[in-house]
């Protein structure tokens, strides 16, 4: 016979191991669970036999706590960090911010590659986390090489844009052809932009046009935007038709592209390939805006500015030019920064001195143009 101290040693033991194969079962089947209710279908580390959630399907309120509880029993688990962290982003405003960003980092931290991309993004767009172009890049650029699609799409956008690292078109576009190769429809976007400008590689319009027609088949609305551009132009082996560029400016607009409502709105204004109507071009052009569009903004600078279409506004020129140059627009910063404002009508310019003292931005205007100093304040307003 055993002393009794070394039986209940032993039985111990048998419990145990007779439990410990069910606990992680247990654990196995929340993290399925998990999977199930929150994981994305760009996710290539899911589950085997998981579909995945779009971002507008994930339901917070049956996620969060199965996430939790997953998270719980096997918190070293990526998969799960990562899923935890997208199903507290379904919950909008009251979203944990820091915590699904660090949730990220700890699924990018242990190999997990969507992790790198969302985890990014939070850098780049400062969610839960200061934003940080440079470390934005860095994970982007991992989920890139280990080649998904999204993070080659993310860090050929990094470099396109010159954010976080030195602008550099002919990687960009290296990095496009990547993801296009597997089937982005954003990238066949990008990648056309770049043919279309000539930016980093040879301008190919008919190139631009085919990658322009493969992402619009896709369903990317901004690619019927830029058909029809080239057809306003006569590129690409369309024949200059201003009436069928508005069939694609239409069908953009109505597919939700801010670009193709404002496009479609300047035609409407003017009357080019369409019965003119200024108030549905207005119209337009403010949803373009509401939705974010920088050529928006800079129209309505220049209406307010000048009288036209709208009554003459000074104080709204004003804050529809530093709204277009917090948008990056390209116009704007011709006319502030190139004709250092000198085109404006005076009452603008001091208008535009008077926003920025409110902004913050106080300078010492000087007569009929913006002063260097100004210039150098706005500037630093632009979106990189």
């Amino acid at each position: 016979m055993r002393p009794a101290s070394a039986l209940l040693a032993l039985t111990l033991a048998a419990t145990l191991l007779s439990t410990a194969p069910l606990r992680a079962q247990e654990a196995s089947e929340l993290i399925r669970k998990c999977a199930e209710l929150a994981s994305s279908s760009a996710d290539n580390q899911r589950p085997e036999g998981v579909i995945g959630v779009s971002r507008d399907a994930l339901d917070a309120a049956a996620a969060v706590p199965a996430c939790e509880a997953a998270f719980a029993a096997a918190p070293e688990d990526a998969g799960t960090a990562f899923n935890l962290g997208r199903a507290l982003s379904a919950k909008g405003e009251e979203a944990d911010l820091p915590r699904m960003a660090e949730l990220y980092k700890q699924a990018a931290d242990r190999g997990y590659v969507v992790g790198h991309i969302n985890y990014g993004q939070a850098l780049e767009l400062g969610l839960g986390v200061a934003i940080d172009y440079p470390t934005a890049v860095t994970y982007y650029r991992q989920a890139a090489e280990a080649g998904h699609p999204v993070g080659q799409y993310n860090f050929a956008l990094m470099l396109d844009a010159g954010r976080g690292i030195a602008q550099d078109y002919a990687a960009a576009a290296q990095w496009y052809e990547r993801a296009v190769d597997q089937g982005d429809s954003t990238a066949m976007l990008n990648l056309g932009l770049l043919y279309d400008s000539g930016h980093g590689v040879p301008q190919d319009y008919a190139k631009a046009r085919a990658l322009y027609e493969q992402s619009a088949e896709l369903g990317e609305p901004g690619a019927l935007t830029n058909l029809g551009w080239l057809v306003d132009r006569g590129l690409g082996g369309f024949a200059k038709d201003p009436v069928k560029a508005n069939e694609y400016y239409r069908q953009a607009a109505d597919a939700g592209d801010p670009q193709g409502m404002n496009n479609l709105g300047e035609s409407l204004l003017i009357g080019e390939g369409i019965g003119r109507d200024e108030a549905a071009g207005l119209a337009l052009i403010q949803q373009a805006y509401d939705e974010g569009n920088d050529m928006a903004a800079h129209n309505f600078a220049k209406f307010y500015a000048s009288g036209q279409r709208v009554a003459a506004d000074p104080g709204k020129a004003a804050s529809f030019y530093l709204e277009a140059l917090i948008r990056n627009s390209d116009d704007a910063q011709i006319d502030l920064f190139d004709k250092a404002g000198a085109e404006l009508p005076p009452e603008v310019l001091a208008a535009i001195y008077a926003e920025m003292a409110k902004r913050g931005m106080t300078v010492t205007p000087e007569a009929g143009r913006l002063s260097d100093a100004a210039i150098t304040a706005l500037k630093a307003t632009v979106e990189p």
